[in-house]
């Protein structure tokens, strides 16, 4: 199987400025409301029903790091699919829109540690892997 992170880093384009990401450290995921209709990768979660195969944007480090200064990247233009080792980028506006998680009824009673990436879902940045 080939390595999403070496794959995204080496061949990927960064989602808002379209920039390589080659010269990146960190790859950096974005957590859509968008439905993917495709199988890899997409964001899930095992504790709220309702958040099934949504879809993914990758930023560069410097999209990133402008966002958690406060400042304004941009918008989200583009989402990844990865397909072996071909890279998809697919138009966010094209894609159906799903409901937001702040939305969803029935959000189960879990400890805070489990739920950062939900209550910073809003601006849609989940941190880094290195």
């Amino acid at each position: 199987m080939v390595d999403f992170a070496h794959l995204m880093l080496e061949k990927g384009k960064c989602c808002i400025c379209s920039k390589p990401l080659k010269d990146s450290k960190h790859l950096n995921l974005a957590q859509l409301d968008k439905k993917a209709a495709w199988k890899f990768p997409v964001w899930n979660s095992v504790l709220l029903p309702g958040l099934e195969d949504r879809v993914v944007a990758v930023v560069c480090d410097g999209c990133h790091e402008a966002k958690m200064e406060g400042l304004d990247p941009g918008p989200i233009k583009y989402v990844v699919e990865a397909c072996g080792e071909e890279i998809i980028l697919h138009d966010i506006e094209e894609l159906e829109d799903v409901e937001p998680i702040e939305d969803i009824d029935e959000k189960p009673d879990i400890p805070d540690f489990f739920t950062g990436s939900v209550k910073d879902q809003r601006h849609g940045f989940y941190g880094g892997l290195n």
